[in-house]
Order: structure tokens, then C-alpha cells, then sequence
């Protein structure tokens, strides 16, 4: 990943397009890899659920390199997208705009998220 990211930054610094170029990197989950004694998604702790959100944005170059120490859900890139371009963000949109964190690390963040479980198997159902 960081080899292929770094062909993207490279292409992206030759072509004279990096200071004009917002970046967003992130993954969908987090992965156990051993941790605990599991693989995969499938639990309940951090390393399963805490992925990585790198933002960079052109603008802020004050803010690069900087960690925003808040929780986030990756259902807020997407209405933090056409938030950043001046863009209205519909309603029907879920998520909220991540853009305060591109100028102020410390601003307001959410206190809990709701995540849910499914023990089920679809092949061969459980019996609760």
C-alpha cells in the first residue's frame, strides 16, 4: 500500500499537481492480524474497528502532519467531499462533514457510535 501510494504522490508532485490535489486514504474495516488470536473483521475489539483516515488537504498546509485525536465514522468522508468544494451536502446524505477538523484538531467531535454484531449464519441459521 504505501509503495503504490507513493507512486500516486510521486505521479501527482512530477505533474505539478500535488499543491492543488486533495488526498483522502482510508480502508473500509480494521483487520485482527493475530491480534487476540483472531484474523479478519469479525470481533468486537479496537484493532477490528479502528481504521485509518489520513486526510490531506492543499489549503491547510499548517494542519499537515497533524492527528486529530476525535472519533470519526468513514460514512463521514462522504459528505465531507462536497462540503470541502463548496457543494450542499443533501439531507438524505448520512454522516457529518469532517471539514472543522481540516482547520481546528480539537473541534467538536461525536461521543459514541452505534455498531451492531451478526452472529447469524446465513447457510446454516442459529438457533438463539
Amino acid at each position: 500500500m504505501d509503495y503504490q501510494l507513493g507512486r500516486v504522490i510521486n505521479a501527482l508532485k512530477e505533474t505539478h499537481q500535488w499543491d492543488n490535489t486533495g488526498l483522502v486514504v482510508t480502508s473500509n474495516h480494521g483487520e485482527m492480524l493475530g491480534a487476540h488470536g483472531l484474523w479478519g473483521k469479525g470481533t468486537f475489539h479496537d484493532s477490528a474497528f479502528h481504521v485509518p483516515l489520513n486526510v490531506r488537504d492543499p489549503t491547510e498546509p499548517a494542519m499537515h502532519g497533524n492527528t486529530v485525536d476525535a472519533m470519526t465514522l468513514s460514512i463521514d468522508v462522504t459528505p465531507s467531499l462536497p462540503n470541502r468544494i463548496g457543494v450542499e451536502v443533501p439531507d438524505s446524505m448520512g454522516g457529518q462533514s469532517l471539514l472543522p477538523f481540516l482547520t481546528d484538531v480539537r473541534a467538536e467531535s461525536r461521543s459514541e457510535s452505534l455498531s451492531e454484531f451478526n452472529f447469524d449464519n446465513p447457510v446454516k441459521p442459529i438457533e438463539w
